[in-house]
């Protein structure tokens, strides 16, 4: 129900802002002969981890719209064919990855723990591995709910996850390594093929011109979308539903555009001038993940206005808003007015979670909660 869904992610909230008031020190921890030093930092990370991949994998079935289906498919699995795997309306991948599961379990909680682990527990990973400071990025994600947004589309959450690990061959420059992470991850969701389109980038050097391209880039490909669907849609008829999607331009919708996009703009702009002794965009090797990281982030506050022109949008935006978030992070370690913006940041955060969660707005159903949340319940 909405009010057990709220208690748990005002818990999750509140727990950051303890951990985050704690004195930055470190403690020495004594167990046997082995000595074990704990920072605030880790810490943090272990409690949040906990706490997000209890809920996770505690979770009831009946959570999310589409983890039901997802359920009675994995009951199912074990009759279907190889003809039947290869020619489903799900892909392929995640058959065989469901099948595989039921092959070690036929319990249905046993399926919700290894996709929970694997989704969020990667998730969780690359946050932790990437931020600066991880009580910033946990917040804007968790408020966001780009984390439990998995309770119901486990196809395109798994999906997102390898993707975040092709991301860093993709940073590297790695691209065949790229490529064969996202054809894996379009076996589980047929949104991630389009992130193929990314590998152009490894060919790219990361400085402001780069940038700036990409922004030329992505208008331009903003303008001409249309025209562009129709074009894919004429030899991929399958993908001709996409066209005919309109939404109701909701104003919880057209409140996460401008923040997302307004986080964004925000973060170049402190990168840039955020300090007299720094430039993001010097050919240097420790200014190329920053570069990276703009580069991402602006792919995500480019497709944000999409998704009140076709609800398909809204699957990609999952994939690349993260680096706004990690762009916001970014400008906050560069820079000290961008770090001064950080307050009214966390206020206008809160006051956004209240409006979703509060029936004013249908961003967020309580992702689909119709029943209690755990499975013991």
């Amino acid at each position: 129900n909405v009010e057990e869904v709220n208690v748990i992610y005002i818990n999750i909230l509140l727990s950051i802002v303890a951990l985050r008031i704690l004195p930055n020190r470190k403690w020495q921890v004594t167990v046997g002969s082995r000595l074990f030093i704990i920072t605030r930092q880790n810490l943090m990370k272990t409690i949040l981890a906990a706490e997000i991949l209890f809920v996770t994998i505690c979770r009831k079935y009946t959570v999310g719209d589409d983890l039901r289906m997802y359920v009675r498919l994995f009951e199912a699995v074990k009759k279907y064919s190889w003809r039947d795997l290869l020619n489903s309306k799900f892909e392929t991948g995640y058959l065989i990855f469901t099948w595989a599961i039921r092959e070690l379990s036929n319990n249905a909680q046993f399926f919700i723990v290894v996709t929970g682990i694997l989704t969020v527990g990667l998730y969780l990973r690359e946050i932790f591995r990437k931020s600066y400071d991880v009580f910033l990025v946990m917040y804007l994600a968790l408020t966001f709910g780009f984390f439990f947004f998995q309770f119901s589309i486990l196809r395109q959450a798994i999906a997102m996850a390898l993707f975040m690990i092709a991301v860093d061959k993709l940073e590297n420059r790695k691209w065949i390594e790229y490529i064969l992470l996202v054809l894996v991850a379009g076996t589980f969701h047929a949104s991630a093929f389009v992130c193929l389109l990314l590998v152009f980038v490894s060919f790219l050097p990361w400085n402001d011109h780069i940038l700036k391209l990409m922004w030329i880039v992505e208008v331009i490909v903003l303008v001409t979308l249309k025209g562009i669907l129709e074009i894919i849609v004429y030899y991929l008829p399958r993908y001709e539903y996409i066209l005919s999607e309109n939404t109701s331009y909701k104003l919880g919708y057209i409140i996460r555009i401008i923040i997302i996009c307004g986080l964004y703009v925000a973060s170049v702009f402190f990168c840039k001038i955020g300090g007299k002794d720094y430039k993001l965009y010097l050919k240097k090797d420790d200014d190329k993940q920053g570069n990276f990281t703009l580069i991402m982030g602006s792919i995500g506050m480019t497709l944000m206005p999409m998704i009140n022109y076709f609800e398909s949008a809204q699957r990609m935006t999952y994939y690349f808003v993260p680096y706004v978030f990690w762009s916001v992070d970014l400008a906050a370690r560069k820079s000290k007015w961008m770090r001064g913006l950080l307050p009214v940041i966390y206020i206008i955060m809160a006051i956004y979670y209240m409006f979703c969660f509060t029936g004013i707005s249908s961003v967020h159903d309580a992702f689909g909660t119709n029943d209690y949340l755990f499975f013991w319940q």
